[in-house]
């Protein structure tokens, strides 16, 4: 991991919490405490962390600016209790909540509110293209999510990152897929979980609707974020859609003679297409031309100016036979741009379908064999499609729309180079906070101000469940239509059902979970670890963690411990008390925790991976918990 280089760096120190004069340091790291200027909160993220930010503000405003996306129709349909509670809980926040687009989150953001120099956390949400505008997204969790939401600062390292610098100016035909697939071939596996920096005159010689394009299929092949600087092409946009004030000349400075990671000449550059599963398998364009398809689609993470150069192209002209072609705004306002210049009208005279805006789209069923092309296309999209799927550029997909096979928009007579699509001019704004719903609110999250250690400075605990290898976050969780309210209510599912009762028949206070290999594995970690602390789970003795659990575990206020040794199923079995004496001054970085066995005598020496930012956090209660002392 490289380290961070000038533009990341400006962003993040003009975003630091200044710590005042003798203050301790609530958190042993070095790294600086930041705060966003706003949260994004894709669909499955807003579900758990807004009733959890809503719950532990007791129902007051949120702080920080948040925008909230699900894939419920707006508003609530009738009977459908969870969209309405949800919605609730968005009003007491003051977060707006929007129905996604195709599953896509980002364009109504980038369109309304991102401008250099901006942080923005973003929890949920795949892909993005924020970076083409100078605006640095910051990736955390949904309790990370939460505890930004109610007011804490974002702590830990930011990814390193891996720079490259752009030379020269596109050919004709080359867009910023293109540059995006070019770099991805060469250097994928060198940038995959660091931030990409693109500087370099090359970067002024691409239209930002191409900046946006080569950031979004970036962080879709690995990169933790992409970042570029603001320049004159980055201003037209922003006063296109009425916010010039937003503008500011952003770029990079010196870096002290620090080499760069990679150098690309645009000039050298030709079209590519790759399959969607791996761009890092590009091929040039001429290699593939020929190629039937079976489908096209201009999806919801392209910029309305791409739709605008499929209307030039495709005007007075009809697609191929038996091709699906589908083109989906991203946003309500480009809708109604491409509406109002008659973009819309041309294409769907072309043969284009350009469906009414809808959280999910589907493709026909059943989906027609064969090869499709996708720009603009996030990871819902892609699912919807499968395998068959291939990236390519604006104007590749749509000279090929006319073939009904790949095409090469340097040979077509719809494309008359330089190729130059005007923006259409209209106010973006985000959606404005909801109005405050006419509903009671909640009492203030119940939390541990500690792991819930007793007087004797030990935390005494009965194993609750015995579960072997490799279970995951899903099998924590509860299913069905009330599986949200319950794991963030407490309910584990049917993993506590059989947990043991005190003499008087109610549930024992703490308990422990003992699991096998590669416990906590999944995406949902850190929804399964706070399901377990507030269901009253306190550890969690395993053979081995899944690498996300470990954070997530501790971030909900539970210890995880893990025995190097032997299996943790000779230490303890199922309703056997166990103490861990000398908690929590005794956890420290690097350092074995001793565990008892009451009930048997048994004892071993276990380990728990955290740093200590992460003893802190768990020491504190959890990430929430942190938040309000930090």
């Amino acid at each position: 991991m490289g380290p961070m280089t000038t533009l990341t760096a400006s962003v993040l120190e003009q975003h630091t919490v200044p710590r005042a004069s003798g203050e301790p340091r609530a958190e042993p790291s070095a790294e600086p405490a930041v705060v966003p200027d706003f949260l994004l909160l894709g669909p499955q993220a807003s579900e758990f962390v807004l009733p959890l930010a809503d719950a532990a503000l007791g129902g007051a405003a949120a702080p920080l600016r948040a925008v909230a996306w699900t894939a419920r129709p707006l508003p609530a349909a009738a009977g459908d209790e969870e969209g309405r509670t949800l919605g609730e809980c968005a009003a007491r926040l003051g977060v707006p909540l929007v129905s996604s687009i195709a599953g896509a989150c980002e364009p109504l953001f980038r369109e309304a509110a991102a401008a250099p120099g901006r942080l923005v956390a973003v929890c949920d949400i795949g892909e993005e293209s924020l970076g083409a505008f100078a605006c640095l997204v910051r990736r955390v969790s949904p309790i990370e999510a939460t505890a930004a939401l109610c007011g804490s600062p974002l702590r830990g390292a930011a990814p390193g990152a891996f720079r490259v610098t752009l030379h020269g100016g596109p050919p004709p035909g080359v867009r910023g897929v293109d540059v995006a697939l070019e770099l991805a071939r060469r250097w994928g596996r060198r940038y995959r979980d660091l931030g990409v920096e693109c500087s370099g005159r090359g970067v002024a010689s691409l239209e930002v609707q191409d900046r946006a394009a080569l950031a979004q299929l970036l962080v879709a092949t690995g990169a933790a974020h992409v970042l570029m600087p603001s320049d004159a092409g980055t201003r037209e946009v922003l006063r296109a859609w009425g916010r010039d004030s937003d503008w500011r000349e952003f770029r990079a400075g010196d870096d002290g003679g620090r080499a760069l990671d990679a150098e690309l000449d645009l000039g050298t550059l030709e079209p590519l297409v790759a399959p969607w599963t791996d761009p890092g398998f590009a091929r040039p364009l001429r290699q593939a031309a020929g190629r039937p398809l079976r489908g096209i689609v201009l999806g919801p993470l392209a910029d309305e100016a791409d739709a605008f150069i499929w209307a030039a192209i495709l005007a007075g002209r009809r697609i191929a036979d038996g091709l699906v072609v589908t083109l989906i705004p991203g946003t309500a306002a480009a809708r109604a741009a491409l509406e109002t210049h008659g973009a819309i009208e041309r294409l769907r005279a072309a043969g284009v379908t350009v469906p009414d805006p809808a959280p999910r789209w589907e493709p026909p069923r059943p989906l027609p064999p064969g090869t499709w092309l996708a720009c603009g296309a996030g990871p819902s999209l892609r699912a919807e499609l499968g395998d068959v799927v291939w990236a390519a550029n604006a104007e590749v997909c749509a000279v090929s729309a006319l073939e009904g096979a790949i095409a090469d928009p340097r040979q077509s007579e719809a494309v008359t180079p330089p190729f130059i699509v005007s923006r259409a001019a209209g106010a973006r704004a985000l959606p404005a906070a909801i109005a405050d719903a006419s509903v009671s609110r909640p009492a203030p999250l119940p939390h541990a101000a500690g792991p819930g250690v007793g007087a004797t400075g030990a935390l005494r605990a009965v194993v609750w469940a015995a579960v072997g290898d490799d279970f995951g976050a899903g099998h924590v969780l509860p299913r069905g239509a009330r599986a949200v309210r319950l794991h963030r209510d407490g309910v584990a599912d049917g993993l506590l059902a059989a947990r043991p009762a005190s003499a008087d028949g109610e549930a024992m206070g703490r308990g422990v979970v003992v699991a096998g290999r590669n416990f906590g594995r999944g995406e949902r970690a850190d929804e399964a670890a706070w399901a377990l602390y507030r269901a009253g789970v306190r550890a969690v003795l395993a053979r081995s963690f899944a690498p996300e659990a470990v954070t997530a575990l501790a971030y909900a206020g539970i210890l995880p411990l893990a025995s190097s040794r032997r299996g943790v199923g000779e230490l303890a079995r199922l309703g056997e008390e166990i103490e861990i004496p000398g908690v929590p001054e005794g956890v420290e970085p690097g350092h074995a925790v001793g565990v008892r066995n009451l009930t048997r005598g048994a004892q071993d020496a276990l380990t728990h991976g955290l740093d200590e930012a992460l003893v802190a956090i768990w020491r504190a209660g959890g990430r929430l918990a942190f938040g309000r002392t930090a």
